[in-house]
């Protein structure tokens, strides 16, 4: 019987994901955890993708929450931040 390993890139994918977001940097975070979500998935049957899915879906949730605050306070008409994608949408 083989004893399946943690899938490293996978997690170390998700931790950047999760601090690019908590450095407030939504779409690239984003984009990241996409990606990162993608990998654990296809490694699935061959090692072990709990630790780095938890973070990636922690990351992924943070990164929709912070997005859609901003775009919110930027659709009322509030400065709230200066992302390049709210400048884009509503400047």
């Amino acid at each position: 019987m083989t004893e399946k390993k943690f899938f490293l890139p996978g997690i170390i994918l998700g931790v950047a994901a999760w601090l690019i977001g908590f450095f407030c940097f939504p779409v690239e975070s984003l984009a990241v955890a996409i990606v990162s979500l993608v990998l654990n998935l296809r490694k699935k049957s061959t090692h072990r993708i709990k630790i780095g899915m938890i973070l990636t879906i922690l990351a992924i949730v943070e990164s929709i929450a912070f997005l859609a605050f901003t775009l919110y306070l930027d659709a009322q008409g509030f400065v709230s931040t200066d992302y390049w994608l709210n400048q884009l949408l509503f400047r």
